[in-house]
């Protein structure tokens, strides 16, 4: 059974995601109905419950078990650029909220949260890029250069026609239209590469979970551009019931995918059982009864041979 339903066994997940359940529908109703400090806690418990769920998959990593064979340029190893993603983005979920606390500040705050979670996209990216190189032989790998250049191309085309378009869509960047010329650019590149790696690992391996990735990045795709065309509107219009939910819905679900590994199908696939290690002793004993004594004596069946 892949490790990602195996975790369901594990009683620390459990509680946590149904903690993180609690906390993510206790923040849509404080964010559509209540003030902005129970939307600062309760967004902010929900973000770190994430942050929680992906230290303890990652702590189950054959990387912090002793498995010497699995470093970090391998697939449970990559898992930790997945966790200082879900780090940076909780960091960003809070500052972005204390942008309502201090009016004064909202730029800054703004931007802020922006450069945060940019970071942690930075790291999902880095762990989409390793799809590609693992998942090439030699032969392959010129080809795979080239295909990790497309992602760069077409990212700056986007976010360059974003910039043209926004007047259109009635958007204003103001101060910020560098910071979201950037953000754009990195959320573009991660869709892209995202696509790429797991495209190219599922067509390697014929293995569909190398296409599990697909479903976070989708939702964190919808996620940022509902958010950008709230957080930027000319009129400033507050959110919606409607847009509250699209926005966090998708992206607190996409965190949690994250969190479960979903980024990393490698480190998911394992299977707990055929991988757990033996104990040391039995690691001993079986050299013990595979290596032949020096006084046995041999068999009729070995003398007849």
């Amino acid at each position: 059974m892949p490790l990602l339903f195996a975790l369901f066994h594990q009683t620390p997940i459990v509680v946590a995601s149904i903690c993180f359940l609690i906390f993510v529908i206790i923040f849509h109703i404080c964010a559509i109905w209540y003030g902005v400090k129970a939307t600062l806690i309760s967004k902010s418990v929900s973000s770190i419950i994430f942050v929680f769920i992906g230290a303890f998959v990652l702590s189950l990593s054959p990387c912090f078990n002793g498995w010497e064979s699995a470093g970090l340029i391998s697939g449970t190893g990559m898992y930790i650029f997945v966790f200082l993603g879900l780090v940076f983005g909780c960091l960003g979920d809070i500052l972005l909220v204390f942008r309502k606390i201090f009016p004064e500040k909202r730029t800054k705050y703004i931007a802020a949260g922006m450069v945060a979670i940019a970071l942690g996209h930075i790291f999902y990216a880095v762990n989409a890029y390793f799809y590609i190189l693992m998942n090439s032989s030699d032969d392959q790998l010129l080809r795979s250069s080239v295909l990790l250049l497309l992602p760069f191309l077409l990212s700056a085309a986007i976010a360059a026609g974003n910039q043209k378009l926004a007047p259109r869509m009635n958007i204003e960047y103001g101060k910020l239209k560098t910071h979201v010329l950037i953000y754009s650019f990195i959320i573009v590149f991660l869709l892209i590469s995202t696509y790429i790696g797991s495209i190219t690992a599922y067509i390697s391996s014929k293995d569909a979970i190398w296409l599990l990735p697909l479903i976070p990045i989708s939702l964190f795709t919808v996620s940022d551009f509902v958010l950008s065309t709230n957080y930027f509107d000319k009129d400033q219009k507050p959110m919606t019931p409607k847009q509250v939910v699209i926005i966090h819905v998708t992206y607190y679900l996409a965190q949690y995918l994250f969190a479960l590994g979903c980024a990393s199908p490698l480190y998911t696939s394992i299977n707990p059982d055929e991988a757990a290690l033996p104990e040391v002793g039995q690691i001993e004993g079986a050299q013990v009864a595979d290596s032949p004594s020096e006084n046995a004596v041999p068999t009729d069946s070995a003398e007849n041979k």
